[in-house]
Formats: C-alpha cells, sequence, structure tokens
C-alpha cells in the first residue's frame, strides 16, 4: 500500500471518528434537554446563574441515566482529543490536510460544549444525592449529616455570584476562539477566574472527603436503622469529586482556547507585520459587551521590549504537555525513599510533612468498614501524591520522543509501588473485616484474593426432598495476608423460592432466589432464631450480620467456584 493510500485511510479514519462523537454529543445534548424541560421543569440556566430545580422533580430522578449520560459525554471528549492530535500530528508525519485543520475550531468548540454539558449532568447528580441524603438524613435525626449539607449550601450561596460569573467568562473563551475573535480576559483576569472556580472545586473536594470519613462513622456506630445512609453519603460523596474534577477539566480547557486565541492573533497572517500582539499589553473596557485594543507601532527603540513580553507569553505547550508539567513540578517523589520504605504511603506521607493522623485512625481500627475506610484513604493517599492511573493517561497523550514521558515513566514506577503496598494494606483489611460486605467481597474477586471458592452445598431445611433444598452454602477460603497468616473464611447462604439440586441452583435466575447472604465464620451457624432466643433473654441489640449479595456478584462467584471445587 503507498503512502497516500495510507494517507487517504488515516484522514479518513479521523473523520469519521470526529463525526461519530459529534453524533454521539448531539445525542447526548437532546436528551439532556429533554430531562431538563420534561422531567425537571427546567432548562439550561443562564451560565452566571446555578440551576434551580424543583425539589418533588429531583426527589423522582433515578441516577442511573444521567451517569449514562456522564459516561457518554466523557467518551465524546476523549474521541475528540483523538481527533484533535491526530489533525494536529498525522501518523504518517505529514503536514496536516487543509480540510481537516479547517474542523479544528469546531472540534474545539465541541469539546467546550461538552465541558459545559458535563457540568448540568454532574450538578444534577449532585441534587439527587444531596436530596436524598437529606431525605434520609431528616427523618432519621441526623443532625450532623443536616449540618453537613447545609454547609454546602451556604458555600453556594455565599460563592454563587463569583462562581457564576467566572463560568459565564470561561465559557465565552470557547466561542471567541471559534469565531477567531480577539480574548476579552486579560491573563490577569483569566488567573483570576480560574482561582474562583479553583478554589470552589477544592471546597466540593474536601467536601467529599469528609463526607467519606462520615459514613465510616457511621458503619462504626452499628446502628442497623441507618443502614441506607451511608451509601447515600458515599453516592454524594462521589458526586461532589466528580463535580471537583469536571470544574478543574473545564480551567484547563478554558487556558488552553485563551492561549490559542493569543497564538493566532500573534501570527503573521494574521497581523502586519509592523504591529506586535496585544496579548500581554491588552487594553480592555471592562463590563461592555465591546473591547478595545491598541496596537503598538513597531519602532527600531521600541522593538526588542515590545516583543519580548509576547514570547513570554506565547506558550506553544499542548494541554497535557502542561498537565505532565504540573505533576512532575508536584510532589517530588523522586526526592523520597520509595523503594527503601516499601512504598509505605503513610510513612512517605509523614517524610512531605503531612498529618497522617485521621487516614492512620481510620484504616487502623477493625471497628470500621474497611471497604469505606479505604475508600477514603485512596482519596487522601492520591491527594498527597497523585495517581498512576491519571500519569498513565498523560503519557498516552504525548508525542514520541517528548522528554517529559521518561520522568512520567519514573513517576509512574514509583506511583505504581506505592500503590501496591496501598493495595496490600487494603487487601489484609478487606479479609478480616469482622462484618464484610458485598463490595468486600467484590474488591477481593477483582483482586485475586480468594483461593478457592466450593460449588453449593445443600444445608437441611424444610420442604427437603431427597437431594433437592432450598438453602444451600458456598464456603470462600482467603489468600494468605501479607503476613503470611489465613484469614478465617467467608460463608455465602443461598435461599431457593423452590427445593432444586445443587447442580441446578446455579442455573436459576436471581429472581427465583429468596435471598443472598454473605456470613462470617464465627456467625455461618447463627440465625433468625438465635436472635429471637438472645432477645428473649434480654439482649434486645442481638442482631446476626447478613450481607445482600446481588445478582451480578454472585455471578461471578459461580465463575470462581466453576469445576465443583470440594
Amino acid at each position: 500500500m503507498s503512502s497516500s493510500d495510507i494517507e487517504a485511510h488515516e484522514d479518513r479514519l479521523i473523520s469519521s471518528l470526529g463525526q461519530a462523537a459529534a453524533m454521539n454529543y448531539l445525542s447526548c445534548e437532546k436528551m439532556i434537554d429533554h430531562k431538563l424541560t420534561h422531567e425537571l421543569g427546567s432548562v439550561l440556566a443562564e451560565s452566571s446563574q446555578f440551576a434551580r430545580f424543583n425539589v418533588q422533580a429531583i426527589r423522582l430522578q433515578q441516577p442511573e441515566s444521567w451517569h449514562a449520560l456522564r459516561t457518554h459525554l466523557l467518551d465524546v471528549i476523549a474521541a475528540l482529543e483523538e481527533v484533535f492530535r491526530r489533525i494536529k500530528s498525522p501518523m504518517t508525519n505529514r503536514a496536516p490536510p487543509d480540510v481537516l485543520k479547517a474542523q479544528l475550531p469546531i472540534i474545539r468548540i465541541t469539546m467546550g460544549s461538552c465541558h459545559t454539558r458535563m457540568q448540568t449532568v454532574r450538578g444534577v447528580l449532585y441534587e439527587i444525592y444531596s436530596r436524598r441524603l437529606s431525605d434520609q438524613a431528616s427523618r432519621c435525626g441526623l443532625r450532623q449529616v443536616m449540618d453537613r449539607l447545609s454547609a454546602l449550601e451556604e458555600v453556594d450561596r455565599c460563592m454563587e455570584a463569583k462562581v457564576g460569573q467566572a463560568f459565564t467568562e470561561l465559557t465565552k473563551i470557547h466561542l471567541e476562539r471559534f469565531l477567531s475573535t480577539e480574548h476579552s480576559l486579560t491573563p490577569q483576569m483569566l488567573a483570576m477566574y480560574k482561582q474562583v472556580l479553583i478554589e470552589y472545586a477544592e471546597l466540593r473536594g474536601r467536601a467529599a472527603t469528609q463526607l467519606c470519613m462520615d459514613a465510616a462513622a457511621l458503619i462504626e456506630a452499628g446502628e442497623h436503622a441507618r443502614d441506607h445512609l451511608w451509601p447515600t453519603m458515599l453516592d454524594l460523596a462521589q458526586a461532589l469529586a466528580d463535580q471537583r474534577q469536571a470544574i478543574v477539566d473545564m480551567c484547563e480547557f478554558a487556558v488552553q482556547d485563551r492561549q490559542l486565541i493569543g497564538a493566532a492573533a500573534a501570527s503573521p497572517r494574521q497581523a502586519p507585520a509592523s504591529t506586535t500582539s496585544s496579548v500581554p499589553t491588552t487594553t480592555t473596557t471592562t463590563g461592555k459587551s465591546t473591547r478595545s485594543r491598541k496596537a503598538r507601532v513597531r519602532t527600531p527603540d521600541a522593538s526588542s521590549s515590545a516583543a519580548a513580553p509576547a514570547r513570554r507569553v506565547m506558550d506553544e505547550r499542548s494541554a497535557a504537555q502542561k498537565q505532565a508539567d504540573e505533576i512532575l513540578k508536584g510532589t517530588r517523589l523522586e526526592s523520597l525513599p520509595v523503594a527503601e520504605l516499601g512504598g509505605d504511603f503513610i510513612a512517605l506521607a509523614k517524610r512531605l510533612g503531612k498529618d497522617t493522623t485521621d487516614v492512620e485512625r481510620l484504616i487502623g481500627d477493625s471497628r470500621y468498614d474497611a471497604a469505606t475506610a479505604f475508600d477514603s484513604a485512596r482519596i487522601t493517599m492520591q491527594g498527597w501524591f497523585g495517581s498512576g492511573e491519571r500519569v498513565l493517561q498523560l503519557k498516552g497523550k504525548l508525542r514520541a520522543g517528548d522528554a517529559r514521558i521518561e520522568h512520567l515513566d519514573t513517576r509512574l514506577r514509583l506511583l505504581q509501588r506505592i500503590e501496591h503496598d496501598f493495595k496490600r494494606r487494603e487487601a489484609d483489611a478487606l479479609k478480616t473485616d469482622p462484618q464484610p460486605r458485598a463490595p468486600h467481597l467484590e474488591r477481593l474477586l477483582a483482586m485475586n484474593g480468594l483461593a478457592r471458592v466450593t460449588a453449593p452445598r445443600r444445608l437441611r431445611s424444610e420442604d427437603d426432598t431427597g437431594d433437592r433444598g432450598r438453602l444451600f452454602e458456598v464456603r470462600i477460603e482467603h489468600t494468605p495476608q501479607s503476613n503470611g497468616n489465613i484469614p478465617r473464611p467467608w460463608f455465602v447462604h443461598v435461599h431457593a423460592k423452590r427445593p432444586v439440586t445443587p447442580d441446578a441452583l446455579r442455573a436459576l435466575d436471581y429472581k427465583d432466589l429468596a435471598a443472598v447472604h454473605l456470613k462470617t465464620e464465627r456467625e455461618v451457624n447463627l440465625g433468625a432464631r438465635w436472635e429471637e432466643m438472645m432477645r428473649a433473654l434480654g439482649n434486645t441489640e442481638a442482631k446476626v450480620h447478613r450481607a445482600t449479595i446481588g445478582s451480578k456478584l454472585l455471578g461471578q462467584l459461580w465463575v470462581a467456584g466453576a469445576g465443583g471445587q470440594r
């Protein structure tokens, strides 16, 4: 195949990917508008205002469809980033064709629209989980949670004007970039608005971490009447963390567009040779829809002083390069004895002067739910050192030969060492949690932390006929802990609605099961009768720990136990 054929194939591939991404975005846009108008009785508010939703309409919303929209928008952004990168740097190392270069402004403004729509989607998810948690906490009389939600509302009220204006100005940059007009923000103004949004984003991030801590404390309290609260708290924490990331992404995208506008203004094809770009010396009339710019006439005496600032302001780095530089200039893991300390994230954090008291208390006390505790600890750890997954993504966006790749490789190896030790601690804690839940089992399956899952064994129950029964037991044996100890096994009890054989149990649909519970070895032989007896003896708090196992996880267990090991 000739090089021209390869180039033609690449052009068609890029064009098709861009068209598919654009169609996906338009579908998402239509669905979001429909849901806002017909389900929430709202329309997209002016970007200078926070959206207002009817409380009852929010109560009726299910988050799954909004999560699906979030996933679609993330896919669109990723696809458009790839299209943009391929047009700028074709695989065949040739100059980009003019027909594709002409599409770059459309791609950029579509990406900007995606970031704006993502704010809406994540905002609705926050409203759903916030309202759900508020209702649940109000019914339970949980004052601490109500206070936490009130504090978030107060932050929104106090920052609404500033945050709304910042969103408006940053969103405007995308249109200016598309129209190739003069930029309305000086670098100083852009930095100011970005700082407002980053401050707001970090407040959301800290609130997410605190909710994780609150959820762990609620689980520790062991009040089963409030068991439904902590999953909603974690859902809201995730929504807040997502909001934070969306705001950060939008800020970075706006900064890049602002620099692209500056690059266009500085281009010799755009401006006469006798003038310099006004990017560093723009004179703007604030508060007006029109902007004026004073062009500087270059003279022999003034040329060097006028040109120098323009060269300093122009930043030709790609978004990935800037993000990589920011990561590499942040926490300098390379200066820490990561290998010598075995990747111990607590010891390394102390070397950085971090306060590890709360994290150590959270992950070191068996009274805390291990899955929740390590969710919170992971957020804190990534705040200290960064995310290996994020570094890997950035590395993939850099062009071959970029010197940053080698530095990112080094950073990635260090982060992987730290994350490996973190997962070791997490696995040990999950295996020894006195009250394991479905997330514990799900994570251990993903970590290959189970040594053996037996085939279902029939236990004696009412209505047994021959080899058919309604109660079955699956034994789960763990791999050794990092210290060599073998954790005690867990057991899953499966209750069928009708008598079946052990072999037929696997084939039953989940709706044909009355219950599926995870138990520890200590409580495997205890049940409702034991609870009744203990209550009759005056122990009204006696309760056997039973964690519900859903259909997906049960299917994974059947796969893990395939082969009928006994």
